[in-house]
């Protein structure tokens, strides 16, 4: 590719973000450019990066166009998405929209979550925008491990999406504290408040309009234990109607206690 009208887009942590066009197609494009890529750090993150945003994980989520790397100078390119970011649409949704939101979303981190790829920032500003409407998960200044880095190799987020045990920087990124994300994140969404560290998320105390699926989809994936929330997969199965897809492990072993015990006291009944 070669490009033409390049411009500074956004200042970044470890790189620059430009707006270009593509020389005979005029498709205009975002440039990530690296500074400091002598430095073997920056490199070692830059390469980091590239491996996930060149991999075809999944439709909704972001992949790099192409790259270029040498000692002198190393970027990618991705699609510019003139609609921008899911922000500014926070509690504006109506029930088909948010449903299809939460669909998208979840769609995209399951698949990087099957690859064993965590992507440490999910929250409305980072959910681009396509020209269709549909939504691609993007991390143009994202923490995951595996993603963008900007404290360090393993930990990040924003405050409100993060999850308590992550919050801070107190733990690594994990599985577990995307699905927390995915639950703030459609907090916002249905609500147009943005989360903040240890308030409640339940949409209710805000609007009864939020629907009872979403709602307990939230509920569910930002419960404060980590291993008491599903997976992201687990989330698609409750928007697909398997909301018993959304109970906790130690719920799914009580019932599986009594469920035995009523069949130990039928055994011993009958034996009588």
């Amino acid at each position: 590719m070669t490009f033409k009208n390049l411009r500074l887009f956004r200042r970044g942590t470890w790189a620059d973000l430009f707006l270009a066009e593509v020389v005979g197609s005029e498709q205009t494009v975002v440039i990530k450019i690296f500074r400091a890529v002598n430095d073997s750090s920056m490199r070692k993150i830059f390469l980091r990066e590239l491996k996930v945003v060149t991999k075809r994980f999944h439709s909704h989520v972001l992949q790099a166009l192409c790259f270029h790397v040498t000692p002198e100078q190393a970027y990618y390119v991705m699609p510019y998405f003139s609609r921008g970011v899911l922000t500014p649409y926070a509690g504006k949704m109506n029930h088909e929209q948010l449903r299809a939101a939460a669909k998208q979303i979840c769609e995209g981190i399951a698949a990087m979550h099957q690859h064993d790829v965590i992507h440490g920032d999910i929250k409305p500003d980072n959910l681009m925008v396509t020209g269709d409407g549909n939504l691609q998960v993007g991390d143009p200044l994202g923490n995951g491990a595996g993603c963008t880095i900007m404290y360090n190799e393993n930990s990040g987020g924003t405050p409100g999406y993060w999850a308590p045990e992550i919050a801070g920087a107190r733990g690594p990124m994990s599985k577990p504290g995307d699905v927390f994300s995915i639950g703030a994140t459609l907090y916002h969404l249905a609500t147009g408040i943005r989360p903040q560290d240890g308030i409640n998320l339940d949409p209710w105390t805000v609007s009864a309009h939020v629907p009872a699926c979403i709602r307990k989809m939230i509920l569910a994936a930002t419960r404060t234990n980590p291993t008491e929330r599903p997976t992201a997969a687990q989330l698609l199965l409750a928007l697909n109607g398997n909301m018993s897809a959304l109970e906790s492990p130690s719920n799914k072993l009580a019932v599986a206690l009594l469920a035995m015990g009523g069949l130990v006291l039928v055994a011993s009944l009958l034996g009588k």
